[in-house]
């Protein structure tokens, strides 16, 4: 497990956690606005992988950058807020919003 061994999640476990996420990810409604929301909420999360890449890779995951690190989280979290609304997880209809936060946000920085 990660958090044994490190401050910061590691860039490669984001992007599986992201992109199982995001393969996941419906909306309520078949509207074109709903589908381009979930557009974004996708292409959010993808960006998000390649900032938290850039971090990762400039100072490790040892908690150095944790204020950076903790910035592109709270980031992520409103803007993701943002785009949430109708969009949920295909298999159990979950909202998106919350699975991005129990599933990956709260695991990125160790308290």
């Amino acid at each position: 497990m990660w958090r044994m061994y490190t401050a910061i999640m590691p860039a490669a476990e984001v992007q599986l956690l992201i992109d199982d996420l995001c393969a996941e990810v419906t909306t309520t409604t078949d509207a074109p606005e709903a589908r381009a929301r979930a557009a974004r909420f996708n292409l959010l999360l993808q960006s998000f992988i390649f900032d938290w890449r850039q971090i990762c890779a400039l100072h490790g995951v040892e908690g150095q950058a944790r204020p950076d690190f903790l910035s592109l989280v709270n980031a992520v979290r409103g803007a993701a807020r943002a785009l949430a609304d109708g969009l949920v997880m295909r298999t159990n209809g979950i909202n998106a919003l919350l699975v991005l936060e129990k599933r990956v946000i709260q695991h990125l920085v160790i308290e």
